[in-house]
């Protein structure tokens, strides 16, 4: 018994299926549609705090750096909360981190909601975080940043209004997106 496939050739002579072939045209045109310019923010996960000014972060790191407000300002910043046993939190952080290395504009800040300073410091060693790492031991800035699931994410413009926000649905992708977009309207 064969199987019939609706296939084409591809430029090597291979075949080709209609569906890899439509895939490999949609990433060909947003990629297109990115170098023109056409960068769109990508969907926003509902927040109380979107396109407000976000909380205040002035707070002690895991490593002993100090996290001010100030020093932030004027830069694009991402805080990402997370927690060592959130599988999703796994697709999002280890991205941003790679992003704060190489986006000069960028600023990232990671608040861990472990129970344990042990377990989120076992963490930040784990993705081999280098931005700084607040454990918020008593939860006060999951309730200021009004987060619910984890991961979330919040894209503040250099004036410190939250621009995008980021769920447990999004990945690092996606603020990638966001970010993109957040440069094309600030041009």
């Amino acid at each position: 018994m064969s199987r019939r496939t609706d296939a084409r050739r591809g430029v090597d002579g291979s075949q080709v299926s209609w569906r890899r072939a439509a895939r490999r045209g949609a990433g060909l045109l947003l990629a297109a549609l990115a170098a023109c310019g056409g960068s769109e923010m990508p969907s926003s996960a509902p927040s109380a705090i979107a396109d407000k000014a976000h909380p205040s972060l002035d707070a002690e790191a895991l490593d002993g750096r100090q996290v001010r407000d100030l020093r932030l300002r004027g830069k694009l910043l991402v805080v990402t909360f997370f927690a060592k046993d959130c599988v999703p939190c796994a697709r999002m952080v280890p991205g941003l981190e790679l992003l704060s290395r190489t986006e000069a504009d960028l600023a990232a800040v990671g608040v861990a909601e472990d129970a344990s300073e042990e377990d989120a410091k076992a963490q930040v060693a784990s993705w081999q975080l280098s931005f700084p790492v607040i454990h918020d031991k008593t939860r006060a800035l999951q309730q200021s940043f009004s987060v619910g699931d984890l991961p979330t994410t919040f894209l503040t413009d250099e004036g410190g209004v939250v621009r995008w926000v980021g769920g447990s649905g999004h990945n690092d992708g996606d603020l990638k997106a966001a970010l993109a977009a957040l440069r094309e309207r600030t041009r």
